[in-house]
């Protein structure tokens, strides 16, 4: 019998454009976590999928897709801690997307990706008229 370790469903976010940041959840459990050599966050649809990739000893960005630069973060303990999620700022609409995220053995995947889709959407603006 194999139990996965890792959350199998797929979960949806939705963010106005212009927000400070959004947090795309992701959650595995303590022996995936302890297990793990490396965290990594994909887009679907991209040449270099890489949003962002934590080993053990910190942020590995060197193959990070150019548009996400600068704008993502994990937690320093989430491998500790089994706390994958990403925080994104300042989110655009060509961010909306569906993004994996995956605890690594050896580059391995360890269980099934959590998937999560992000809607990031234009901003109303109030219009007077006169």
């Amino acid at each position: 019998m194999f139990l996965s370790s890792v959350s199998q469903h797929a979960s949806g976010v939705k963010v106005y454009e212009g927000e400070d940041s959004v947090l795309l959840s992701c959650q595995v459990s303590a022996d995936v976590s302890r297990n793990s050599t490396s965290a990594v966050w994909n887009r679907d649809g991209f040449k270099n999928p890489t949003v962002h990739l934590r080993s053990q000893s910190g942020d590995d960005l060197r193959r990070q897709n150019d548009l996400y630069d600068g704008r993502t973060s994990m937690r320093a303990d989430a491998l500790q801690t089994g706390d994958l999620s990403l925080t994104l700022r300042k989110p655009t609409v060509s961010d909306s997307g569906t993004y994996t995220c995956n605890a690594l053995k050896a580059g391995q995947a360890q269980g099934q990706p959590e998937v999560v889709h992000l809607k990031v959407t234009g901003q109303w603006t109030e219009v007077r008229l006169m």
